[in-house]
């Protein structure tokens, strides 16, 4: 079964972190249907062969296990060197321990991470401040990066109207 949420989560130790929006899609089954059964207690009335009630479960159970899993990893990543493919390779066993009392398994997850726009604007800018260190021109960086900053931005919009 497909599943999908938005976290908003703290990434990054006090005073080097930053809060971003992940979007996180997945893939999940039922890899114990006795345990399933038993543990979901949104399946005690018997309900468990609906869309609705997996969709409940999904909501209920699943989503707030990835937020709070994801919380717990992402206090050890950097916000300026998050590598998303390395994340979802930490976060795929960890889901999946914490999920597996319920018998439920997470087959595949996509993590996409939206830093908003400033902090994108700023990762990029150090990036860019890095690149000039590295060719012997951090002045010259430090002067593009300023006056990029600080340069007016047009933007057109036509509405649609091509004339």
């Amino acid at each position: 079964m497909v599943g999908d949420l938005t976290s908003i989560q703290r990434v990054g130790r006090t005073g080097e972190s930053a809060r971003v929006k992940f979007l996180i899609g997945y893939q999940w089954s039922i890899a114990d249907p006795v345990l399933f059964i038993t543990e979901a207690k949104e399946l005690r009335n018997g309900d468990y062969t609906t869309d609705g009630s997996l969709e409940g479960i999904e909501n209920r159970l699943i989503d707030k296990h990835f937020h709070d899993v994801s919380g717990e990893l992402l206090v050890n990543e950097s916000v300026r060197e998050f590598d998303q493919a390395a994340y979802e390779k930490r976060l795929v066993p960890k889901i999946n321990e914490d999920l597996g009392k319920y018998g439920i398994r997470i087959e595949a997850v996509s993590v996409v991470p939206e830093f908003g726009r400033y902090l994108e604007e700023a990762l990029d800018a150090a990036s860019a401040l890095d690149f000039y260190k590295n060719i012997g021109e951090e002045n010259l960086g430090r002067t593009i990066i300023t006056n990029s900053a600080g340069a007016s931005k047009v933007t057109v919009n036509n509405n649609g109207k091509n004339e």
